[in-house]
């Protein structure tokens, strides 16, 4: 039997625990729980997710989650928290996962910067595909780098009037700032499923070629 694709899996438990943890932080326990209770969570409210990375949440879990986030704070602020959700994805996760755990290391940053965007993007990429979470495909070229995720599970079953996936966004721009804490480099959604693309595509430009 085929194993389930990341959409059908949903999102590790691990990643709805540090989801909550975020939320809590900014908006207070009681915004955190009336959110639960809007995307039918209540029972998360008691009992959050255990910290695990082999135990996966409903694949309608994240989504509920973010469209509730919507309903209660607008797009503009819901975007906001998403990227914030997104980086804590890698600032209490990825950053210790596989190769991506090495991107600090002095060697790593001694090389050029288009080469750590290059190679640290890809790591990161490997890093959430290898938990399951969902798969990540990194597709380096000239002048930026695409992170596209076909079976992205932030907006899953969905339909924006805009690119919308910000925790995505979030956490392309996280681990960017570990991979380049000396540059100021961007991240921007150009395509998501939710409006009816193939994949969810985050492009990141590469700073001109030194010299």
């Amino acid at each position: 039997m085929d194993s389930p694709s990341a959409s059908q899996r949903g999102v590790p438990l691990q990643f709805a625990a540090i989801f909550l943890d975020v939320l809590t932080d900014l908006v207070g326990p009681h915004g955190t729980a009336a959110l639960l209770r809007r995307a039918g969570h209540a029972e998360w409210i008691a009992a959050p997710p255990p910290r695990t990375l082999v135990a996966f949440a409903s694949p309608e879990s994240t989504t509920a989650l973010l469209a509730s986030l919507e309903e209660l704070y607008g797009m503009r602020g819901s975007r906001g928290l998403g990227r914030r959700m997104g980086a804590a994805l890698v600032d209490r996760c990825l950053k210790d996962i596989g190769a991506f755990a090495a991107v600090g290391d002095p060697s790593f940053q001694a090389l050029p910067a288009r080469t750590r965007a290059r190679v640290g993007l890809l790591a990161l990429g490997r890093a959430v595909t290898a938990i399951g979470g969902f798969r990540v495909e990194v597709s380096p070229a000239d002048r930026a780098i695409t992170i596209s995720a076909p079976d992205c599970p932030f907006c899953l079953n969905r339909t924006l009037a805009a690119p919308g996936c910000s925790a995505l966004v979030g956490l392309v721009e996280a681990g960017l700032r570990l991979i380049a804490p000396d540059l100021a480099p961007t991240a921007e959604e150009t395509a998501c499923r939710g409006v009816g693309a193939a994949a969810c595509q985050v492009i990141v430009p590469l700073p001109a070629p030194a010299g």
